[in-house]
């Protein structure tokens, strides 16, 4: 017994000699290799990449709306067939608006972005404030003036039409359209200049109707669960505007 207690204490002095002498950066690859030793642990669905995450490794609450997400996480998405047969776990990849021009979409992010980018006739906004000189004098009216030039107007997405670009746990893509109006697509853009976070989570219900492969989406087949995939949406206004500014240009080499 004294001979086991010795051996565990001359463990434990080592261990602790070890790490006082091992710079940082040989701690961290000694901890990286042992992590890749162990079972990946079970992440929150909501906020993963769901098409990449092994299926295993996606945890799912108790509750009704999660389990239900997680039926659906189970499902693969058939563009073959004339109606959804289950329910269907999808991500959103991206959207587009396609109630509006490249042109406008593309002037409301240069308008948060830079206001000295736009030019007056692109600034078609009717409440839209563009602020060029800002009051150093009275710091308190300088900042509104600052916070407003930066809010403006937004296009109205209450009566815009979205085009979704889906994508299953198995890496399926899909493509959506609102056929009805779905209420999560209804609030005004982020600065991104999307109404939601890229990677949100939606439960395409059962007996949804496609139209050559298309989703006709509303509001009584679609159930959205929210979340999102935090990578997507970093530098997203920037990537956005350049998408933008690519298929501007396209369309004036095409004219």
């Amino acid at each position: 017994m004294l001979l086991a207690t010795l051996i565990a204490s001359f463990v434990y002095f080592y261990i602790s000699a070890a790490k006082h002498h091992l710079n940082s950066s040989t701690l961290d690859a000694l901890n990286s290799t042992y992590k890749e030793d162990r079972p990946s642990p079970m992440v929150a669905y909501l906020t993963k990449d769901i098409a990449r995450t092994p299926q295993g490794s996606l945890s799912f609450s108790s509750d009704p709306k999660s389990q239900r997400a997680l039926a659906g996480s189970r499902v693969t998405y058939d563009p073959d067939v004339a109606h959804v047969e289950r329910d269907t776990l999808f991500q959103i990849v991206f959207l587009e608006n396609v109630s509006h021009s490249i042109q406008d979409q593309y002037d409301e992010l240069m308008s948060s972005y830079d206001v000295e980018g736009v030019g007056a006739d692109r600034l078609k906004y009717t409440r839209q404030r563009i602020v060029r000189q800002i009051n150093v004098e009275g710091d308190d009216q300088g900042n509104q003036q600052e916070q407003e030039a930066k809010q403006g107007n937004t296009i109205n997405n209450s009566n815009a039409t979205f085009k979704l670009t889906l994508q299953d746990t198995s890496g399926n893509v899909a493509y959506g359209i609102e056929l009805g109006k779905l209420s999560f697509l209804s609030g005004k853009n982020f600065s991104s200049g999307f109404p939601i976070q890229l990677g949100t989570k939606l439960l395409v219900k059962a007996g949804t109707k496609l139209f050559k492969g298309v989703l006709l989406l509303n509001q009584d087949n679609v159930e959205f669960l929210g979340g999102l995939v935090p990578e997507w949406n970093q530098d997203l206004q920037q990537k956005h505007m350049t998408y933008l500014k690519k298929r501007i240009e396209a369309v004036d080499m095409d004219g």
